[in-house]
């Protein structure tokens, strides 16, 4: 049965939606910090650095609002603008489809030296599905693959495939030439189950899960495990249309300023500082403040 995918209203003009940068602006500031600090010989210690100074200034012009964006997958900010662009994207597409199934599509998991080589083996398995003579020239399956990366314990990670396509025997065949060609796959570990609303949003989240849970409280994954999976996927791209889907640029470059109707008509340069936008007579842009325990959550010692 067809899904609806509701719409990603990050590029709004209400007033809600620069609170929601607010708070997106404060955790990824605070989170490259940490990243910093914990990876000083990372080959992506200067992207960490560019991620400080992500929307830090906003230039208005009348009522619109011009910055200058990291692009950085781990910043929340770059990727509150890139999630909402590609779910307006694909949405009409994946509405198209007369039975979607969401797909799950994993292998063991490896410890941090072997995550590229797993990732490449995993790319090579894939392209092989696709070029098989019975899917060019028969089933024709389409949809859209996201790679997905999660830490786990003893030092290993968890590199994998997120897939809606179109059709249950499509999905039961695609998990059965997986096992096929990657016989060290758990069958049990494999999935593909009717997409619904849930499903979608699934597709469309993080490509990595900063935060665990313990008990009633929520901590950050070590900063030095996020550097492993955000070194083996940077600039790798996250989503993959196949089967006829039109691809949409997971870049935001030229994204860059927007309308805000509430604002006053001026011209005026609001600065970052602490947990909000300020202007030059001290005025705030959006109020946020973070709760204590969000706060908190980089207070912990990570290494």
């Amino acid at each position: 049965m067809p899904v609806k995918l509701q719409k990603d209203l990050s590029f709004s003009n209400d007033k809600s939606v620069l609170l929601r940068r607010a708070r997106a602006k404060f955790l990824s500031k605070a989170l490259a910090k940490e990243l910093l600090k914990a990876n000083p010989d990372s080959k992506l210690f200067k992207s960490y650095r560019g991620t400080l100074s992500c929307s830090s200034i906003l230039q208005q012009t009348g009522k619109n609002l011009a910055t200058v964006y990291c692009k950085n997958r781990w910043c929340a900010v770059c990727n509150r603008i890139r999630t909402a662009k590609l779910i307006n994207g694909y949405s009409k597409q994946l509405e198209a489809f007369k039975e979607p199934y969401f797909v799950t599509l994993t292998k063991k998991t490896v410890e941090g030296a072997y995550l590229s080589d797993s990732m490449a083996l995993m790319g090579e398995v894939w392209r092989s599905i696709m070029l098989t003579r019975e899917n060019k020239h028969k089933r024709k399956i389409k949809g859209i693959r996201k790679s997905e990366c999660t830490i786990r314990p003893n030092g290993h990670y968890h590199y994998h495939f997120h897939i809606i396509l179109d059709g249950k025997d499509n999905a039961a065949w695609l998990v059965s030439q997986w096992l096929r060609l990657c016989p060290d796959s758990d069958p049990l570990a494999q999935d593909f189950r009717p997409a619904d609303n849930g499903s979608f949003k699934e597709l469309f989240k993080y490509f990595t899960k900063l935060t665990v849970k313990s008990g009633s409280s929520v901590a950050l994954f070590p900063y030095s495990r996020m550097d492993v999976i955000f070194t083996a996927m940077y600039k790798k791209r996250t989503f993959q249309p196949f089967g006829g889907v039109k691809i949409f640029s997971e870049d935001i470059e030229e994204i860059n300023a927007q309308d805000y109707t509430f604002l006053e008509d001026c011209e005026k340069v609001w600065k970052w500082y602490e947990s909000d936008w300020i202007d030059e007579w001290g005025e705030c842009l959006t109020g946020y403040s973070p709760s204590e325990s969000f706060a908190k959550i980089f207070e912990s010692k990570n290494a």
